[in-house]
């Protein structure tokens, strides 16, 4: 090599090593501070070290034509480049993947409450039972629904209602067991799909749920307001085989709860 060839050599190694340091540095620092690594930088003095790299490659081959320099310098070249587009498919990979993540939370997640959607619902529902019938597991669903919400929002305005649907969800979303399918079903109105839980048990969860999740004032900025709900459970049984079923047996029940005076737990009773 003479020394043109060397000049990029200096160069592109200095780069290489800077690089290096730059991504042990920012790595380091994400570690000790959370601070996340920042590509485009890096990706900037690669890219110098890469068009070092080429240079030298090149010079080689232009100031020493021989057979076995160009062979050297086209080795070197695809080799520079084969990672550095490796290294950009596998970036642009990654961003694919986090964009279609973001994309199926879109499609499934209520965008308030963070809760399931309708559709989530329907299907998980579906999925649960036929598992429940098959397998002779117990199966119930539970019906929520804030009673007076309206008047809420009248008197302290749609964004309260906002955070108290916000809230809501979270605290759901912290007592509810993991198997379990919160889901925000219309309004203010939520659905949990209770797997392995009969009748019984789903009424004593709705009491808990009354305790902890509703009973703690809900905070809205400029003071607190207290809500309370009507709840509707219902679960599989020897009439109730089908998901229309049993989604028609909790709003039955949950509409008793209403027509009740509302703030009550009503739990649906299949006719012998």
């Amino acid at each position: 090599m003479d020394g043109h060839g060397l000049y990029f050599v200096g160069y592109a190694a200095m780069a290489t090593i800077s690089g290096a340091i730059v991504a042990w540095a920012q790595y380091s620092r994400k570690k000790s501070e959370g601070i996340p690594v920042n590509y485009t930088v890096l990706k900037v003095i690669f890219g110098v070290a890469l068009a070092m790299w080429v240079g030298a490659a090149m010079a080689n081959f232009a100031y020493t034509q021989t057979t076995t320099a160009t062979a050297a310098a086209g080795f070197s070249v695809g080799v520079i480049l084969s990672i550095f587009f490796a290294w950009q498919l596998k970036a642009v990979v990654r961003k694919l993947d986090a964009d279609a993540i973001a994309l199926r939370e879109l499609a499934t997640r209520d965008a308030l409450t963070d809760l399931w959607n309708l559709r989530v619902f329907h299907e998980t529902l579906k999925l649960e039972l036929a598992r429940a019938i098959r397998f002779g597991h117990p199966l119930s669903l539970m019906m929520l629904d804030i009673d007076n919400f309206k008047q809420v929002n009248e008197t302290h305005g749609h964004m309260a209602g906002d955070m108290i649907l916000r809230e809501l969800g979270r605290r759901l979303l912290v007592t509810a067991r993991t198997i379990d399918c919160v889901a925000r079903y219309g309004g203010e109105e939520v659905a949990l799909i209770l797997p392995a839980t009969n009748l019984v048990s789903a009424e004593q969860f709705a009491e808990r749920i009354y305790r902890e999740v509703l009973k703690p004032p809900f905070d809205i900025g400029s003071g607190s307001v207290e809500i309370s709900a009507s709840f509707g459970v219902a679960a599989v049984c020897e009439k109730i085989q089908s998901d229309t079923k049993l989604l028609m047996a909790a709003n039955t029940a949950l509409n008793t709860a209403k027509d009740s005076g509302r703030n009550r737990i009503c739990a649906y009773q299949a006719a012998a």
